[in-house]
C-alpha cells in the first residue's frame, strides 16, 4: 500500500516529519514544535548528464554522509494540517562534473520507508544562482504543509534521495544533471510519529479465539485514547469475564498491546475488555478448564480421531514462508480453515540422512480459524519432509511439502 493511500494530497511530507513526535512528546496535550537530527550514510550515489535524453552516467558510485534535521509539532490529530521543516545539510565539493550558472536544484524527493504504508517523500525546488563545483553545495531548508489522516506510531527509515540541476555552463549553454542515491548503510528510524483520533471506534483483537484456565492470550488494542496525549501516559483496565486482568499502557496514537493469564475458575465464551475512561473495546473469548472444546492436550485420546491418526482430510490448507530450508533452521507456516480457537497439531516428519526426523508443535488458531507459527528443525535430517497440521477438536488438517537442506 503506498504512502499516498494514506495520506490526502501534499502529505507525502508530513509523514516524515511527523515521526518526531515521538521521540519528544510534548508534556500537555497542546503541540509544540520538536527538533530531531541524525546523520544518514547514503550509497549507490550516481552522477548522470541529461537524464531525460541521453542519461550518461558520470563517473562511478559515491557515498554522501549528511546530517538530516527535521522539525514538526506534535503529537497532532489526523487530518490537522502542520509545517513540516527538513534540512539535508550540504553536498561535498567536487561531487558534480562541473560549475554551474543559475544553478537551479530540486529535491525531486527524499523517499523514506514505515512500518504502516508505503514510501513517504519530501520535495523542494530550489534557485541556487552561480555555482563552483569545488566548494560544498549547502542545500536550502524544506517547508511543506501537510495533513496526516491515518492514526499509529509511524517508524521512518532514510531509503532513497534524488536531486535535479539544471543551469547553464561555462560556455552558457543549457546542462541537466541528477543525482540519486538507492541505499543507505544499516537504516534507522530517524523519527517516530504519533497521530492519533479520537473519533475512530476502538478496537480489540486477541492471537486466538480460544484457550484454557493458565494460558497467556496476547492482545492488540487501537483508538483507546480519552483525550488528546498526554504525560504521564493513560493507562487502561484490562478485565476478562468482569476479573481485573492488570492494566495496560495506552501510547500517544491511541493503541495499547500486551497480555494476559486466563483466570481459573472461568468456561465458556466471555468478554475480554480494555477500558480508558470513557473509551472501551472487547473481544469474545472461549475458555475451557481442559483447553478448547473440551480437549485435553496430554492426552491424544480426546482428539478427534484424524489428529490421533494423522489422517489429513484436505478440509484445512497449510502455506509455508519456504519450501526449501537448512537443516537447524526454522520453518514458518500459516493456515486457515480450523474451527476457532482449537489446538492444531503440526507434525513435521521426513528426511533420509543422519538426523532427527519428527518435530512436533502445537499452536492454537485465532478467532478466524487461522492459525501461523514455526518449528525450529534443529539436527533435522536432509531430504524431502511432510507436514500435517491437524485440528485436534474438529478433525480438519491440511498438509504441505518441505526440503531440508
Amino acid at each position: 500500500m503506498s504512502a499516498r493511500s494514506h495520506l490526502r494530497p501534499g502529505t507525502i511530507g508530513a509523514a516524515l516529519a511527523l515521526a518526531l513526535v515521538s521521540v519528544s512528546l510534548a508534556a500537555t496535550p497542546a503541540a509544540r514544535a520538536v527538533e530531531n537530527s541524525a546523520t544518514v550514510n547514503f550509497t549507490d550515489c550516481e552522477v548522470h548528464k541529461s537524464p531525460y535524453t541521453t542519461n550518461q552516467q558520470i563517473g562511478g558510485e559515491t557515498n554522501w554522509t549528511t546530517t538530516l534535521r527535521l522539525d514538526h509539532p506534535g503529537p497532532i490529530p489526523v487530518d490537522d494540517e502542520v509545517t513540516v521543516e527538513a534540512e539535508l545539510g550540504a553536498l561535498p565539493a567536487g561531487t558534480m562534473p562541473e560549475s554551474m550558472d543559475d544553478l537551479r536544484v530540486q529535491v525531486y524527493y527524499l523517499e523514506l520507508v514505515n512500518g504502516i504504508g508505503g514510501p513517504l517523500r519530501l520535495y523542494s525546488d530550489n534557485w541556487i544562482g552561480d555555482w563552483d563545483r569545488n566548494t560544498p553545495l549547502v542545500l536550502p531548508e524544506i517547508e511543506q504543509e501537510d495533513t496526516y489522516s491515518v492514526a499509529g506510531l509511524w517508524e521512518h527509515r532514510p531509503k532513497k534521495i534524488y536531486l535535479l540541476f539544471t543551469g547553464k555552463d561555462s560556455g552558457g549553454e543549457f546542462v541537466e544533471y541528477s543525482f540519486g542515491c538507492d541505499n543507505v548503510v544499516n537504516p534507522q528510524p530517524i523519527l517516530t510519529t504519533a497521530v492519533y483520533d479520537l473519533s475512530a471506534t476502538p478496537a480489540l483483537l486477541l492471537d486466538r479465539g480460544g484457550a484454557q484456565s493458565g494460558q497467556t492470550v496476547s492482545y492488540t488494542g487501537s483508538h483507546l485514547l480519552a483525550g488528546a496525549p498526554a504525560m504521564p501516559r493513560a493507562r487502561a483496565s484490562v478485565t476478562v469475564a468482569g476479573i481485573s486482568a492488570g492494566t495496560v499502557e495506552v501510547d500517544d496514537s491511541g493503541a495499547v498491546q500486551g497480555s494476559f493469564v486466563v483466570p481459573a475458575g472461568l468456561s465458556g465464551t466471555v468478554e475480554v475488555r480494555v477500558t480508558n475512561g470513557a473509551r472501551s473495546a472487547g473481544a469474545a473469548l472461549t475458555i475451557s478448564s481442559s483447553g478448547p472444546g473440551g480437549i485435553d492436550l496430554n492426552n491424544p485420546a480426546t482428539w478427534h480421531p484424524n489428529a490421533q491418526t494423522g489422517v489429513v482430510d484436505g478440509q484445512a490448507k497449510v502455506k509455508l514462508a519456504a519450501k526449501r530450508v537448512r537443516s537447524g533452521s526454522a520453518v514458518k507456516l500459516g493456515g486457515s480453515g480450523y474451527a476457532s480457537g482449537e489446538a492444531v497439531v503440526i507434525r513435521v516428519k521426513g528426511g533420509k540422512g543422519a538426523g532427527k526426523k519428527l518435530f512436533t508443535k502445537v499452536v492454537y488458531a485465532n478467532a478466524a480459524g487461522a492459525i501461523k507459527g514455526k518449528v525450529k528443525l534443529k539436527r533435522a535430517a536432509k531430504g524431502k519432509w511432510r507436514i500435517t497440521a491437524i485440528g485436534v477438536a474438529s478433525g480438519r488438517g491440511g498438509t504441505a511439502k518441505l526440503t531440508v537442506r
